[in-house]
């Protein structure tokens, strides 16, 4: 009974570190951002659009670069593009359900953490 007692309180202070650390890589990543619209900004106004800096004493370079992302593939967007595509919302949905079914499932248990608010 000790050793599972003290497994769970190990277990949540993992997952206290865990929440912690993405807390702070959230906001990293938010500083960061600011800064990256601030240094494109710079470099844009005085025509450094095409320039490479080279930052040898972080062992780095730093330059504008281009980045696309694409649309997720929703239901709703195979559905759409299906309709689109076939021409008819009978046979479009036919062939998403026929996608939703083929899919594989996988059941697992897992430890699922609440934590309670304080009054």
């Amino acid at each position: 009974m000790d050793e599972f007692k003290n497994d769970i309180k190990l277990y949540i202070k993992c997952d206290n570190v865990i929440k912690e650390f993405n807390e702070k890589a959230a906001a990293m990543r938010e500083q960061r951002g600011s800064y990256s619209i601030r240094i494109m900004r710079f470099m844009n106004e005085h025509e450094m659009g095409e320039t490479k800096l080279s930052l040898p004493r972080f062992n780095s370079t730093l330059k504008i670069g281009n980045h696309s992302n694409q649309e997720s593939l929703s239901y709703s967007f195979l559905y759409n593009t299906f309709i689109n595509y076939f021409g008819d919302p009978v046979q479009a949905e036919n062939l998403l359900n026929y996608i939703k079914e083929s899919r594989k499932k996988e059941q697992k248990h897992v430890l699922v953490r609440n934590t309670l608010k304080e009054k």
